[in-house]
């Protein structure tokens, strides 16, 4: 593969999530100590690391910890931390998800934005059916349109769509970070809570 541009310390056309957002999705994790993670769309399965660091405390693999990722050329060593890696389309898998497939915290990590809308918004709708009563979905996405095309051989990294906070808030989630401002990493992301407060998922 070839490596990504560095331009003013942000990584472009890339197949991982951008490093402005990582302390808090860190923190989202540590404060809500999930037992069970799904991480939709895992790439090269940084946030693996992320979860058995500061979910397990660096300490054993207590966190039943799942991906989904549709392009087998991203697996490398961080895949190991997961008990499970499931490599298929994101759609596909969840269609045939049994309905008692629940998680407490389940990540969409800069992936809504490679989905056009109506694909975006049913797959939203299709993992906040699979989280715990009180679980957390966890969604980033660019602040900004950022156009992007096949990167590394795999068409899945074409940017479809752009997602406004507004968005997220129609469905019921809390907008954690906004995409309309620039952070201290001159970065604009958007970074979105749901949580279920459905008593159980009929």
């Amino acid at each position: 593969m070839e490596r990504p541009a560095l331009i003013g310390r942000a990584f472009f056309n890339m197949p991982i999530s951008s490093f402005s957002i990582v302390s808090l999705i860190a923190c989202e994790l540590n404060s809500r100590n999930p037992a069970t993670v799904l991480d939709v769309g895992c790439g090269s399965g940084f946030y693996g690391a992320v979860v058995r660091q500061y979910v397990d405390m660096g300490v054993g693999e207590k966190t039943k910890l799942e991906g989904i990722e549709p392009f087998v050329d991203y697996k490398n060593a961080n895949w190991r931390h997961y008990n499970m890696v499931w490599v298929r389309p994101i759609r596909a898998h969840l269609e045939d998800f049994a309905r008692s497939s629940l998680y407490d915290c389940i990540l969409f990590l800069d992936v809504i934005e490679h989905m056009n809308r109506a694909e975006g918004f049913e797959i939203l709708v299709k993992l906040i059916e699979h989280l715990t009563p009180g679980g957390i979905l966890l969604v980033s996405t660019p602040g900004e349109w950022v156009p992007q095309q096949a990167e590394y051989g795999n068409e899945l990294e074409i940017h479809r769509a752009f997602y406004e906070p507004l968005d997220f808030m129609r469905m019921g989630f809390v907008i954690l970070k906004d995409g309309h401002i620039k952070d201290q990493f001159n970065q604009k992301m958007t970074v979105a809570k749901f949580t279920n407060s459905v008593l159980h998922n009929e």
